[in-house]
């Protein structure tokens, strides 16, 4: 891997050990999403798990501004990236073939932490807003972590599929946020599909009584069907499209970047929010250095 992102004609992003599958539930496979990234915190000498992004090259990671300024990281400073992870409660992730014989099992390296060197807040962030313009930001990786079954990184979208959406498509969202809004952080990777939402309707879901948040067009939704969502703990988590083209260039891309939503998470007919990463593709690679 290198600092820059990869072509996803290269073969060289995107690509995961499942492919579009939600399979066992709402766990995801071990080698699924090996794009995903935790962030570590640092509060009072002591590690906290609150955000999520994607890795998009060796270098960086992509994902939600307000997980690295604002209010609630003035005592959480962000200090490292794990990658490669799976259950945050095991040095080491294995899980049983299915449809193998007994005691066939694929096993994970082990989380790889890398600090974060620099942080990248987008200058038009405001961390007061109650609309969340401008919600991304980048880290960028103290070094460049090996390329394996379970650490690559996830292609930047090349067009712009939201313009060619329908209303009826579904996207994948994934990452280690509360299961529901009485449960907390789950310690094993979860994933969701999810509903695209044209802009239009998702501004009537949010044209609240006493409250009208107004969406912009650089932010995009999904969901909104009861209990499907992303939660506490999945903010700057990627929102992925499964690009088809061939069985040889099919690959996930980050389209959007888990901005904000309702509580409680999965209510009915109010999808989330998310940063619309094709618009932000200029800010993007303006940033990236070798």
């Amino acid at each position: 891997m290198s600092a820059q992102p990869s072509d996803p004609a290269s073969g060289c992003c995107g690509l995961d050990g499942l492919g579009p599958k939600i399979v066992g539930g709402t766990e995801a496979g071990i080698d699924q999403y090996p794009w995903l990234a935790l962030i570590e915190y640092e509060r009072e000498h002591q590690i906290k798990l609150l955000c999520v992004g994607a890795l998009i090259s060796g270098r960086y990671v992509l994902t939600a501004a307000h997980c690295v300024v604002g209010p609630a990281m003035i005592k959480n400073i962000p200090k490292n990236v794990r990658l490669g992870e799976y259950d945050t409660e095991k040095a080491t992730d294995c899980v049983e073939f299915e449809g193998g014989d007994e005691g066939d099992k694929e096993c994970t390296l082990g989380p790889v932490i890398i600090p974060i060197e620099h942080i990248i807040t987008h200058p038009d962030y405001k961390v007061y807003a109650r609309n969340f313009r401008n919600d991304i930001a980048l880290l960028r990786l103290a070094s460049i972590p090996e390329y394996t079954e379970f650490v690559r990184p996830i292609c930047l979208p090349t067009v712009d599929s939201t313009a060619s959406f329908q209303g009826s498509e579904r996207l994948y969202t994934a990452g280690w946020g509360d299961l529901s809004n009485t449960n907390s952080h789950t310690n094993i990777k979860q994933h969701e599909k999810l509903l695209f939402n044209t802009l239009e309707d998702c501004q009537q879901a949010y044209n609240f009584p006493m409250r009208r948040v107004e969406l912009w067009d650089h932010q995009m939704c999904a969901g909104g069907e009861a209990g499907k969502d992303a939660c506490r703990g999945d903010s700057g988590g990627p929102l992925m499209h499964y690009h088809q083209m061939n069985n040889t260039k099919s690959h996930f891309e980050v389209i959007g970047i888990v901005s904000f939503g309702v509580r409680p998470c999965g209510t009915g007919n109010v999808p989330g929010v998310y940063t619309k990463v094709f618009d932000y593709l200029p800010w993007i690679h303006s940033n990236i250095q070798p």
